[in-house]
């Protein structure tokens, strides 16, 4: 694994292919909002060869989306562990090194122009590491866009449930 600079952070609109590639594992920099001017939206190289399993964390792991008509184009996925429980959101896919809405109309319409396949659209992903203690790499279909949406705002509500819930515990102990 490369060396990783500390201070590499960026927002998650920044990242591309070749970050992936160097470093397929990034954590989201929550503990350094309005540190330089960063917000929610930063993200961080690790320097992990696999996906943590840790107690509650979020990830955006590198990962290859695989198209319709079987073209694969980089992607990343969100990753959040919650204890035992495990949820994966296609969060975007590249076109060369522009960064895509896994799900989206536009997406759909751009990659099927780019490709020359009518309607192609991303149908699965597979991460490009394992889950720590597993021996595969995940893989996943595309949901639809609305069921995605709900899906991704139920993790995050739980997840920040679970974050402070861990923060009250520990400031009883």
């Amino acid at each position: 694994m490369p060396q990783i600079d500390a201070h590499a952070a960026r927002p998650v609109g920044k990242l591309l292919p070749a970050d992936l590639r160097s470093c397929p594992v990034w954590q989201w920099a929550m503990d350094e909002i309005d540190t330089d001017g960063q917000d929610e939206t930063w993200v961080r190289p690790t320097a992990h060869s696999v996906v943590p399993a840790s107690a509650c964390d979020h990830y955006l792991v590198s990962a290859v989306a695989i198209l319709r008509d079987g073209t694969e184009i980089p992607a990343c996925v969100e990753v959040i562990i919650n204890g035992p429980r495990k949820s994966f959101h296609p969060a975007f896919v590249y076109l060369i090194d522009r960064q895509l809405p896994f799900a989206s109309h536009a997406t759909d319409k751009l990659l099927s122009r780019y490709t020359k396949a009518a309607n192609n659209h991303p149908r699965k992903w597979v991460l490009d590491v394992v889950i720590e203690g597993e021996r595969r790499q995940r893989t996943g279909r595309a949901r639809s866009r609305a069921f995605a949406i709900v899906l991704a705002c139920f993790d995050l509500l739980w997840t920040r449930h679970m974050k402070k819930q861990q923060a009250r515990n520990r400031g009883q102990g």
